[in-house]
Order: C-alpha cells, then structure tokens, then sequence
C-alpha cells in the first residue's frame, strides 16, 4: 500500500481500512492504544512514484525532525527460516 500521483487525491480525502495491509493496522492499534494522533507512514505519506522525486526531496528534509520529535519509532522486518 502506497501513496502514488494516482491515487494521492483519494488518499488525502480517506484510506480505507480494508486497503490497509495488517503491518499498517497493527501499528494504528498500536498508537490509538498510546493515545497518539498522529501516524506516520512513509509509503503512505510520501508520494513513492513522484516524478524528480520533489516531495521526497521535501520530506526527507524533514525527516530528522520526524523521528526526533517522535514518541515512538517501529519498523517491519521480514525473517527468512531454512531447515
């Protein structure tokens, strides 16, 4: 799930749950629980295929400030077994 040109007007009125992968609502459970309103997602918050990279050059700008000022910080990780 992701921001893109084509659906960043649909994104800025409403995300639907039932798009939302289970990473995504398990860390919106998570902060709901923590009382934060506030969520940042890159892959919904930077639009990922826009073209010159602009709102990615503005945002990582800020990214410091983000994860400075944030009260938590999570991250997915895939874990790979072989028997």
């Amino acid at each position: 799930m992701k921001t893109l040109r084509s659906n960043f007007l649909q994104h800025l009125r409403a995300i639907s749950r039932s798009q939302l992968p289970e990473t995504f609502l398990n860390v919106i459970a998570i902060t709901h629980s923590l009382g934060v309103c506030y969520l940042w997602i890159d892959s919904l918050c930077i639009i990922q295929d826009d073209e010159g990279n602009a709102d990615w050059k503005q945002e990582s700008a800020r990214m410091a400030d983000y994860y400075h000022y944030s009260l938590l910080t999570t991250a997915e990780m895939w874990t790979s077994f072989s028997s």
